[in-house]
């Protein structure tokens, strides 16, 4: 998507609007009008755009914190329920058998078991 409105334009000149044609299709009395003096007033203006597009570019706002602080906390909470699903596969593999294992840890051994394949199934 970025690269779709970053792509170079392919316009060398802005075609005319013919605001007399308009006058005579449209019944708003002074629509036309108000409509061609913003159109000149917009077309005078001129932008600094490199000044522009690197103050938006330094500058990060609140929302964008607050959706990173929230990414990073669901990652680590993801990351150490991982870290703890490998270390019961390494218990589990010393064991050799869940027969041998606590209540406990056979059923922390379903949950992360349930977990692998949702996240198998979600992200294959």
């Amino acid at each position: 998507m970025v690269n779709y409105y970053n792509r170079k334009s392919n316009v060398e000149r802005i075609p005319e609007i013919d605001f007399a044609s308009w006058e005579g299709k449209i019944a708003t009395t002074g629509l036309v009008e108000k409509v061609k003096n913003n159109y000149e007033k917009l077309m005078e203006e001129r932008y600094n755009v490199a000044q522009v597009a690197e103050s938006l570019a330094n500058e990060t706002s609140q929302d964008l914190n607050n959706i990173n602080r929230e990414l990073a906390f669901h990652a680590a909470m993801w990351m150490n329920n991982y870290c703890d699903y490998h270390n019961f596969l390494f218990e589990l593999e010393e064991y050799g058998d869940a027969d041998y294992l606590s209540k406990h840890f056979y059923n922390s051994f379903l949950f992360f078991l349930k977990i692998y394949f949702l996240l198998n199934f979600v992200y294959s």
